[in-house]
């Protein structure tokens, strides 16, 4: 962009929409590859499987917010993705069971943390 096009933007008050995702859909889109992942969990895993997809669609009802507080959960929640994420790993190879229960259990409790902070500006 020129400084003539930047410039022209300021005063006429255009602004290029941003192409970055929101931290919530970069959340959804985490979400979806983790329920890809736990697909692969054989059946002694199903009650997690369903814990997923539980969280996946409540994710998907959530609305984005511009508030610092909730963005810090929300960023809590990616890391929390990514730790689901790895434990999936753990008990696909058999080599640790009990962590993707709680786990999963941790990320379910920190989506409704942040499904009631949505909640409350209603």
């Amino acid at each position: 962009m020129s400084i003539a096009e930047f410039v022209r933007n300021i005063f006429s008050g255009e602004q290029k929409k941003s192409t970055e995702p929101t931290l919530l859909e970069r959340i959804i889109s985490a979400m979806g590859v983790l329920e890809t992942k736990s697909e692969l969990l054989n059946s002694s895993f199903d009650a997690e499987k369903k814990e997923i997809l539980s969280v996946k669609k409540e994710l998907e009802n959530i609305e984005d917010s511009a508030e610092i507080a909730i963005a810090k959960v929300e960023t809590q929640i990616l890391g929390e993705i990514t730790a689901v994420s790895s434990a999936c790993d753990l008990a696909l190879t058999g080599r640790d069971n009990d962590s993707l229960k709680k786990t999963v259990a941790r990320l379910k409790n920190t989506v409704r943390q942040r499904k009631d902070m949505g909640d409350q500006k209603e």
